[in-house]
């Protein structure tokens, strides 16, 4: 069953202002007139900016929180590594993967576990998009496992974050990727369902 999550209940609430204020009216104009509508490019463009910040940020609060879970379990009186298999795929993927000898040395394991999580939050704070190896390693910090990160999705933020440098760097006169206001705000729409779906959260 989805958990309640902060991060998804302001992810749904901000892009919901967003698209009452750049979008939900241009909707009612390309309905009432779908030949002759004409939209607002620069209002599509900035929900689309702004609707793609919004959606990085949840990604990393939700790499934030899982960094923070992953850290209290290392920390946890009788931790064993089983339970912290997460640290694994991560420390790869941070190009810091551990060494395995015996006899097993649990004070140099946690002293490298700590580096990893290190470099990870640090990789949080110089993140910059949504696309498929930022989701990827933002998915991992969030706990999940290498075999569970939904490629189908990350397709989909890798497209999303295409078309966000679209407009981000270039005229909007002569960005040929914007779509009509009811498809745009689909797009968000969609994500934000499957990214519900993907951490198996809830706003309410």
């Amino acid at each position: 069953m989805a958990t309640l999550c902060p991060h998804f209940r302001d992810l749904e609430a901000r892009v919901g202002s967003l698209t009452a204020k750049f979008v939900s009216d241009q909707i009612v104009g390309e309905a009432a007139d779908p030949a002759g509508f004409a939209p607002d490019i620069d209002r599509l463009a900035a929900f689309r900016l702004l609707a793609h910040a919004e959606v990085e940020e949840f990604l990393e609060a939700k790499a934030k929180e899982g960094l923070v879970a992953l850290n209290a379990s290392l920390l946890a009186p009788g931790a064993t590594l089983r339970s912290v298999m997460a640290v694994f795929p991560l420390a790869c993927a941070v190009e810091l993967p551990f060494s395995v000898a015996w006899p097993f040395d649990a004070t140099a394991f946690r002293d490298h576990a700590g580096r990893v999580l290190r470099v990870s939050e640090d990789a949080i704070a110089k993140n910059n998009g949504v696309k498929g190896g930022s989701f990827f390693l933002l998915s991992l910090m969030s706990g999940k496992l290498p075999d569970e990160v939904d490629q189908s999705l990350g397709s989909s933020l890798t497209s999303y974050g295409k078309s966000r440098g679209d407009v981000a760097h270039r005229s909007v006169t002569r960005v040929r990727t914007l779509q009509a206001p009811s498809a745009e705000a689909k797009a968000v729409s969609d994500l934000i369902s499957a990214l519900g779906t993907y951490f198996d959260v809830r706003s309410a």
